[in-house]
């Protein structure tokens, strides 16, 4: 019995110090003031919120893209035997019909904000890991090869 303890405690302590790395790596936050905005135009803080998460920063599908899946899924199930083809086939069919639509992780006005401003352009900054948006990149781009 007093080995039983010992090992439950050896085990608590393990979890908890595994828990407290997972929490410590989980907190990740944007780099701030990470928009560098060269262009006349002021941006609203929502705008910048979701460049400050940066050009590598992607939205959540629309829907589940089926047609890519069930394409390469098929051109493996001719090739296969039947009985295994089926299989398949049934399985990824399961798989599909469970598939739930990811949380949207930016609200519909920060989308319609960042597509309906076509006269801006978001680059990338030339060092550190900035977004700079300029409104005249051709004359930007004509000054500097002069």
């Amino acid at each position: 019995m007093k080995e039983y303890e010992m090992v439950k405690t050896r085990q608590i302590k393990k979890f908890m110090k595994l828990k407290g790395q997972r929490m410590k790596t989980e907190i990740r936050h944007p780099p701030v003031n990470a928009v560098i905005n060269v262009s006349s135009q002021h941006l609203e803080s929502f705008e910048e919120a979701i460049l400050n998460k940066g050009l590598n920063f992607a939205t959540t599908i629309k829907r589940i893209p089926y047609l890519d899946i069930i394409a390469p899924i098929e051109e493996i199930a001719i090739n296969i035997p039947k009985a295994l083809g089926d299989e398949l086939r049934r399985k990824v069919r399961q798989v599909l019909e469970k598939a739930k639509l990811p949380k949207p992780n930016i609200t519909k006005e920060e989308k319609l904000a960042i597509k309906s401003d076509n006269s801006i352009i978001i680059l990338p900054a030339d060092k550190g890991n900035a977004t700079v948006v300029m409104k005249n990149y051709c004359e930007k781009l004509a000054k500097s090869y002069k």
